[in-house]
């Protein structure tokens, strides 16, 4: 279903990030970049959750 396929995507996701840390050394950058989508994610979740939880 759906949460499969989000899983899937966050996988071909975060294997493209470290496949691009690899090639351009852009670790720094990409870790950063990382932790703010992570962070804008569980902000979701956690929107998601709260509006689950009302209805």
């Amino acid at each position: 279903g759906l949460l499969a396929l989000l899983i899937a995507a966050n996988r071909i996701i975060m294997q493209g990030i470290s496949h691009m840390m690899r090639r351009e050394g852009l670790r720094e950058t990409l870790v950063n970049r990382a932790k703010g989508y992570i962070e804008r994610k569980f902000r979701v979740h956690k929107m998601l959750a709260m509006y689950w939880a009302m209805t």
